[in-house]
């Protein structure tokens, strides 16, 4: 998951120690320890043929994949993926995605943190949601790339195909409430409970208090949940944390987009769309 969080003195103190250093400069122990990943990646796409996982370089090239990914780019096998970024990669989807993507990478290498990212669209095997892991490769403070994997979803929620289809996102951010927005002028929001995450992420796809209602309590994650706690939660969130004036939904969605709510899904939604406690992962290099 993608989080935001207040690091301690000694974090920091790792976190400024550890660069990021391009494929072309590695020296000689770096580049032996480059080649053991790839390695595993090539040990992967044996062991579990249908592994969508690979590893790019910092300047976000890829070196190698399974067979299985390469397959949804609109390649054969994973070593075409080679020297191609996410621009280069037949499929339409991916590439029309690749800045997101890239974008993605840079959060990686500037802090040193796994995220995990929801990727919705036509993937050359279909129409995909695809929920990757990308975790830094580190040997001695240096960053050399990172590892990908995704767990592929069987089917997509009908929140989620809202979603998509109200505000066009198709990589979508699994968040917590940890988790830090920003607008653009460089303001910060902060959620305090995965109950708010959840009622603006309704609120967003446009349900009415009373629909809200039947929805959290379907899940049977918030006990004792009615309109007027709704309705009570939905004008702190107005005030405390959005600093908006009254309860029009419209203007709390408005805002909710320009902080950029739109491109996010709660974990805590995730999971109970999917059915999903945990996502396959390749191991943390240390």
């Amino acid at each position: 998951m993608i989080r935001t969080k207040n690091f301690t003195e000694q974090e920091l103190k790792i976190k400024n120690s550890i660069s990021p250093v391009s494929s072309k400069m590695l020296s000689e122990e770096e580049l032996a320890y480059f080649n053991e990943q790839k390695s595993l990646i090539s040990s992967l796409n044996k062991l579990n043929p249908g592994l969508i996982a690979g590893i790019k370089d910092v300047d976000s090239v890829h070196i190698i994949s399974t067979d299985a990914y390469a397959k949804c780019v609109g390649l054969d096998n994973g070593t075409e993926v080679f020297g191609r970024t996410d621009f280069d990669m037949p499929c339409e989807g991916t590439s029309s995605c690749a800045e997101q993507y890239q974008n993605e990478d840079k959060i990686v290498f500037s802090t040193a943190k796994g995220i995990q990212t929801s990727n919705c669209h036509l993937y050359s095997t279909g129409i995909e949601m695809q929920v990757y892991t990308k975790t830094p490769i580190i040997f001695k403070n240096k960053i050399l790339g990172l590892f990908y994997s995704a767990d592929r979803q069987q089917f997509l929620p009908p929140e989620i195909g809202l979603l998509i289809q109200k505000f066009g996102n198709n990589s979508l951010k699994i968040i917590s409430k940890e988790h830090i927005f920003k607008d653009k002028n460089g303001y910060s929001y902060k959620f305090a409970s995965d109950f708010q995450l959840e009622l603006c992420f309704y609120v967003m796809l446009g349900y009415s208090d009373k629909e809200i209602v039947k929805l959290l309590e379907s899940s049977r994650k918030f006990p004792e949940i009615n309109t007027n706690k709704v309705v009570q939660s939905r004008r702190q969130i107005c005030e405390r944390i959005l600093n908006l004036d009254g309860l029009m939904s419209d203007l709390m969605r408005s805002k909710l987009e320009a902080i950029g709510f739109t491109k996010t899904i709660p974990s805590s939604v995730y999971k109970e769309k999917f059915h999903s406690n945990s996502i396959n992962m390749l191991p943390t290099i240390k």
